[in-house]
């Protein structure tokens, strides 16, 4: 979940899992080629779910793991104020078992604070010119295709290179990795 972000990460995320053999049941909000449209029935216990904040009902929803790209002040319509859509943020992350996992953009300081308030484990992740994070990007390319060295703290994990494009998408690509 995340004001932007959360079809590329979700959609990232179930290629991950499929590509590894997880065969999971996906449900997002954009077209996935490899599986012919937005949503696949699969054979595990595992869901990869896009779950949007725009009408408050994700505060019914609880996930064992969840991703929050970003949070900004969006879908007032619904929410009216911003402290009403931090408390459904809140009131969502917080049904995260602490058996569960967090992970979330560490360079957004209000998806730091709502990922703060739920008892599972916590895994912050951003690029590695913008703080320290568990895990972090550096030597940024986006040319013909998105490449970075992918680092857990100061260790050199590997080098990444996925085909889609934009500079966001980065870390759209890290917080599905770090999933």
């Amino acid at each position: 979940t995340g004001t932007h972000g959360k079809t590329t990460t979700s959609a990232l995320i179930a290629h991950i899992m499929d590509s590894c053999g997880r065969d999971p049941t996906v449900i997002v909000g954009g077209e996935i080629g490899r599986f012919g449209g937005n949503a696949k029935s699969g054979s595990s216990d595992l869901v990869v779910a896009e779950v949007d904040e725009s009408d408050g009902l994700f505060r019914g929803i609880t996930a064992k793991c969840v991703v929050l790209t970003n949070i900004e002040r969006e879908h007032m319509e619904h929410h009216g104020t911003m402290e009403n859509l931090l408390t459904s943020y809140t009131e969502f992350v917080a049904r995260t078992p602490s058996e569960g996992l967090i992970v979330y953009n560490g360079e957004d300081q209000v998806a730091r604070s709502v990922a703060e308030c739920s008892p599972a484990v916590k895994v912050d992740f951003g690029a590695m010119k913008n703080g320290r994070f568990l895990y972090s990007y550096a030597n940024l390319s986006c040319v013909r295709s998105i490449r970075f060295d992918l680092y857990k703290q100061e260790k050199l994990l590997g080098k990444v290179e996925c085909g889609i494009f934009g500079r966001y998408n980065a870390m759209n690509i890290l917080g599905a990795m770090v999933l």
